[in-house]
């Protein structure tokens, strides 16, 4: 680090100041970035001169990957003469959350970066621009932005612009374009053909390439390119930087996810365990958003099964259950639910209420609304404010709000460092379903890792989706069910600890009164201070915070006199 050039590459580029109004925080960027950043760059510019493909930046998820994005912007500017940025998502809340990052960092980017409103402005929008009030901002047309300029600038879409017309934008070569989890929507050069209708549709990617034919392209994602994908390597070219879950980890720039399965609470018999597992086959044979959506309908049962009132009643008081007894207590209690369907979500919701009425602040619905939304329902799910409220509260550590509810959004980029549970009763598949656990890896205090509650068996396709990690990954984070991997660290942790107070009997504490319990303490302090225990009591400190943490994560496994005899190892 302190190699002179790198040290003054570092305090120019690497340091930024991220400010949202009520503080500034001051960001390092950590080694990873630094390298992968300044070998992005290297790649784009030879892309500039090639073939356009810019290539791949995968970092894991929880690892910074948007603050990467936002470094790299930043070394462009000088690098590449000021080109002009088009920063693609494929979703309206993604793209808002990546916006708020970049406009936290302007004074760092030296401009203020806009979002696009819509593809091409009208003349009742041009019109409506020349006559703005104070506080005002103008209606921004991508196409329009991209013409009445000639270089810089950072502008903010989604798919769905580009989608809405075939005609070019800009056939300047000085724009790149950063595609946001690159592997969703932004592949597809071929065109295909509806086979019902006749009608042929465009790839997406031939799209965007369309309307930017001369642009430099290069993803970011948080989650590997599929094996089967050449897509996307088509678009974007080979992997220009890997930083994968086994490095981060390592490195504390994230935590590692456990697993836990409690299907066989709910009690679902051999006929919705099918209806289950055809959901699993239908999102794995098809890529095509358009067909999964058409195949759940056709699965229309499963709402109907998973939405059934006995089977939400026993989920619920399951999740109440484990909740309470062994997760409310963990750091600051947030925890997330993540429900099939919307109506499912409000059937959860009320029920909940229904048995803890007090909870009205404690929990709330985190989804979309709809027009053809009961009166009740809007209430509950409130307006754009209302969720960026909730968004507020939630990223809160003091905050009474601590269970979300939700079906997809916050499931992708939305950052709560102390969240450490996710109760899921939803099938998902490949990267959707890692990029949903990752909520629960980010690092905070003494946090042992997130723990992910299973109600629909997601085992197997967790471990599906792992096939396209790094060999590393597969063999640390393959498995990582807390019957396997933490239970037995639990026991291993809390056998060295009795080991170590050999020669002390503490047993009065499971089993004996309060002032039994209150005498064995004082006796384990004399016990582990004494003057010959000092290297016993070094060896003892570690390995109790040790066993503490593993005991976060398999809390509902261990039998009550273990857990009690862990909670006083840790006083």
């Amino acid at each position: 680090m302190f190699e002179k050039e790198r040290l003054l590459d570092i305090i120019k580029n690497f340091i930024c100041f991220s400010n949202d109004g009520s503080q500034q925080i001051k960001i390092l960027a950590g080694y990873h970035q630094y390298f992968a950043v300044n070998k992005a760059v290297l790649s784009t510019k030879h892309a500039t001169e090639t073939d356009g493909k810019g290539g791949v930046f995968w970092h894991t998820q929880g690892s910074g990957k948007s603050l990467s994005m936002v470094f790299y912007a930043h070394l462009l500017q000088d690098a590449l003469d000021s080109p002009t940025i088009v920063v693609i998502t494929d979703r309206n809340d993604l793209d808002g959350q990546l916006y708020g990052q970049f406009a936290k960092c302007s004074s760092f980017l030296r401009q203020e970066p806009v979002h696009a409103d819509k593809r091409k402005l009208s003349d009742e929008d041009k019109e409506r621009n020349r006559h703005l009030r104070k506080g005002e901002k103008p209606v921004v047309g991508l196409r329009d932005w991209l013409n009445d300029r000639k270089a810089n600038g950072i502008v903010f879409t989604t798919m769905q612009k580009f989608e809405e017309s075939f005609e070019c934008l800009s056939e300047r070569r000085n724009i790149i374009v950063m595609a946001d989890e690159a592997h969703r929507g932004q592949y597809g050069l071929k065109e295909k053909v509806d086979a019902r209708t006749g009608e042929i549709k465009i790839g997406s990617a031939r799209v965007i390439r369309n309307a930017l034919p001369n642009a430099t392209y290069i993803g970011f994602t948080g989650t590997p390119i599929s094996m089967k994908d050449r897509n996307t390597r088509e678009v974007f070219g080979d992997y220009i930087d890997i930083y994968d879950m086994t490095q981060a980890v390592e490195d504390g720039a994230t935590r590692p996810i456990y697993y836990e399965s409690r299907v066989i609470k709910l009690k679902l018999d051999e006929h919705t365990l099918k209806l289950i597992d055809q959901e699993y086959d239908i999102m794995a044979n098809n890529a095509d958003p358009e067909v999964i959506e058409k195949s759940k309908k056709e699965l229309g049962q499963m709402e109907a099964i998973l939405g059934n009132d006995k089977t939400i009643a026993s989920l619920v008081d399951d999740i109440l259950d484990h909740y309470e007894n062994y997760r409310e207590n963990l750091l600051t209690g947030k925890a997330m639910i993540v429900a099939y369907s919307r109506s499912i979500a409000m059937k959860i919701y009320v029920r909940i209420l229904q048995l803890r009425p007090l909870w009205t602040e404690k929990i709330a619905v985190v989804m979309t609304g709809s027009n053809k939304d009961p009166e009740e329902w809007n209430k509950i799910i409130g307006n754009k404010r209302h969720k960026e409220e909730l968004a507020k509260q939630f990223k809160d550590d003091d905050s009474p709000f601590k269970i979300a509810i939700v079906v997809d959004m916050w499931l992708t980029g939305f950052d709560v460092p102390s969240l450490a549970t996710m109760y899921i009763y939803k099938p998902m598949q490949g990267y959707n379903l890692m990029q949903a656990i990752a909520r629960v890896n980010r690092v905070f205090g003494d946090k042992e890792g997130g723990l992910v509650v299973d109600y629909v068996g997601i085992a197997a396709a967790l471990k599906q989706a792992m096939n396209d990690y790094t060999a590393r990954d597969k063999k640390n984070y393959g498995d990582t069910d807390i019957a396997k991997v933490a239970y037995p660290k639990f026991l291993e942790k809390l056998s060295v600890c009795r080991d170590l107070f050999h020669g002390y009997d503490y047993s009065k504490f499971v089993s004996g009164t309060n002032l039994e319990r209150s005498k064995t303490i004082s006796g384990a302090v004399n016990f582990i201070v004494s003057v010959d225990k000092e290297k016993d009591r070094e060896v003892f400190l570690k390995e109790a915070l040790l066993l503490k943490q593993a005991l976060s994560l398999c809390s509902s496994l261990a039998e009550r006199d273990l857990r009690v005899e862990a909670a006083f190892l840790n006083l």
